[in-house]
């Protein structure tokens, strides 16, 4: 075992969480397969429309572009930030603080208690950790059933790169660029 750890005090707020909601979304490549049916269905329309001398497929097109478009905006903006609201509800601990440990070896995740409330404390080898991904903003570490999410803005600027040099030394860490 390796003695180093580096220690983080945070609390996630409600844009954390939509953050992580959007990587999801932007993930599945959603947008990228609705745009290439919108420029499938668009084309089609334009055909039928110049060989059939007959502009309501035109219509008709726009009309699904036009469904196919606000179901992208209620997808990737809408959804994200009710489904966070909704878990937000639900259950204030999301937004408690947490001490976060990392090591060589182990992520270490300690609620901070309010008084008369149990501490809970998880530690997460980096053997059970499945996948780590880092965008632009965050880190994300996912467990079997659940994800931690890490700001790249709480990291002090001492320790940044040596939490950058642990958690990109592991297997499981993948880069998401353009999220």
């Amino acid at each position: 075992m390796n003695d180093i750890e580096y220690e983080l005090n945070f609390s996630l707020t409600r844009k954390d969480y939509i953050s992580f909601e959007v990587m999801k979304f932007r993930q599945q490549r959603t947008g990228i397969i609705a745009f290439t049916f919108c420029c499938v269905i668009l084309a089609v329309g334009i055909h039928y429309a110049i060989s059939q001398d007959d502009y309501i497929y035109l219509i008709s097109t726009a009309v699904m572009l036009a469904a196919v478009i606000f179901e992208m905006i209620y997808l990737s903006k809408v959804r994200p930030k009710r489904r966070v609201d909704k878990l937000l509800s639900n259950d204030e601990t999301y937004t408690s603080p947490v001490r976060m440990k990392i090591s060589p070896d182990f992520v270490e995740l300690e609620s901070v208690p309010k008084e008369n409330e149990p501490m809970v404390i998880g530690v997460y080898p980096f053997g059970v950790i499945n996948a780590i991904f880092e965008t632009s903003e965050y880190y994300y570490l996912y467990l079997t059933a659940e994800v931690k999410i890490l700001p790249k803005n709480i990291i002090p600027k001492e320790i940044d790169e040596n939490i950058k040099k642990i958690l990109r030394s592991k297997a499981q860490y993948a880069k998401l660029k353009n999220i």
